[in-house]
């Protein structure tokens, strides 16, 4: 297997400032959609019988006879045909493709489907169940792939945490960007289930804060991610403001066209597929349990849908409208200025209501934002 190892490709220009999307556009081809299909199948299992079953049916009438008096015995089940999805990248042109060992465990049909869409059928060539990643291969040729870079350069984010003590651990552990959010994603249950989190809008406020103090003390900047809370165009604004450099929005991508989750009609609507890294559906026990099985003992996020919105470009732009529009209202050409400038303040019940329109009747129910 021959692999481009040209980290340089992926890099901005010299002399720019970092720009993801610069980098997106380099990685987007060689990135793939990845159907996992695991096709029913009869196995046996152990089945405990009744204690007292052999008492009262010891001939068999309802039954197989001599079952029962609390013994075990084995069973043929039928399981039933599950299907999952996820994603990977080439790193050969003949067709090499890295991904999670959870995306493809289990596994009796794998389909990828490349940027240009183009699908192939994909064998697994090796897996760590330990550090969750495989190796699957599809016959191609002049295949577009994404070059490995030194891990040793690779920008760590770590987290997730909800106050200035978490902040700081991973800050002198070195992380170079922390995430923000407990509990506060659309489709997460953790604060349900466990009972632990925080409300967004106090983590990121408190956050912030201990970044910039460790910046005064250290001289080491350590950007911070909001994660969580985010459903309307403003709530971006807001995170920003807030003091979060950026944000992170699952939700918000999982509406549009590009989203790899399937299109559907529900009660007249069209929705997209959408379900948390903590859900059952995501098969990701590697993150979430505590070891051992390769089972989920409980779940911590929800398999759901969200309201299709159409194309990514047409949502992207339309956010960004508001998102500038918002900071011009607070005299700010920048995010820094923003933080700097924006005064965030307690609202009453009453006072969001007033906020949207009211006492009127509509004549048409052209929503102010595209998230559903």
């Amino acid at each position: 297997m021959k692999v481009n190892a040209t980290p340089a490709a992926t890099a901005a220009p010299a002399g720019q400032p970092v720009d993801l999307t610069y980098a997106a556009e380099k990685a987007l081809p060689a990135v793939v959609h990845i159907k996992y299909v695991q096709n029913s199948k009869v196995k046996t299992v152990d089945v405990q019988d009744d204690p007292f079953g052999g008492f009262f049916d010891p001939f068999g009438f309802f039954g197989n006879p001599g079952q029962g008096y609390g013994g075990t015995r084995k069973q043929k089940v039928q399981t039933p045909k599950r299907e999952a999805t996820g994603s990977g990248v080439i790193i050969s042109q003949d067709g090499y493709i890295v991904t999670n060992n959870h995306v493809v465990d289990g596994a009796d049909e794998l389909t990828v489907t490349l940027n240009d869409n183009r699908e192939f059928s994909a064998r697994i060539i090796g897996t760590d169940k330990t550090t969750d990643l495989a190796l699957i291969k599809v016959d191609g040729k002049n295949l577009p792939t994404l070059p490995i870079a030194d891990s040793d350069k690779v920008k760590v984010g770590a987290g997730n945490v909800v106050d200035a003590e978490g902040f700081r651990f991973l800050a002198k552990a070195g992380a170079d960007f922390v995430k923000i959010g407990i509990g506060g994603g659309s489709i997460c249950i953790t604060r349900e289930t466990k009972g632990i989190g925080r409300g967004q809008a106090t983590a990121v406020i408190e956050v912030a804060k201990a970044r910039d103090e460790y910046f005064k003390e250290t001289g080491i900047y350590v950007p911070i991610c909001s994660d969580g809370g985010i459903v309307h165009d403003y709530h971006i604004t807001l995170a920003l403001a807030m003091g979060a450099d950026f944000v992170m929005l699952g939700r918000y991508f999982a509406r549009f066209d590009e989203s790899p989750t399937n299109k559907v009609r529900i009660n007249g609507q069209y929705m997209k597929e959408y379900w948390g890294e903590g859900s059952n559906r995501a098969r990701n026990w590697q993150r979430y349990d505590l070891g051992g099985s390769t089972k989920l003992s409980f779940e911590e996020g929800v398999d759901s849908y969200v309201p299709y919105a159409g194309p990514l470009a047409d949502g992207v732009q339309t956010t960004l409208y508001k998102v500038k529009s918002t900071m011009c209202n607070c005299g700010a050409l920048s995010i820094p200025e923003l933080q700097q400038k924006a005064k965030l303040t307690v609202v009453s019940s009453t006072s969001i209501v007033e906020g949207g329109s009211h006492d009127v009747v509509l004549k048409n129910a052209t929503p102010n934002i595209i998230n559903g």
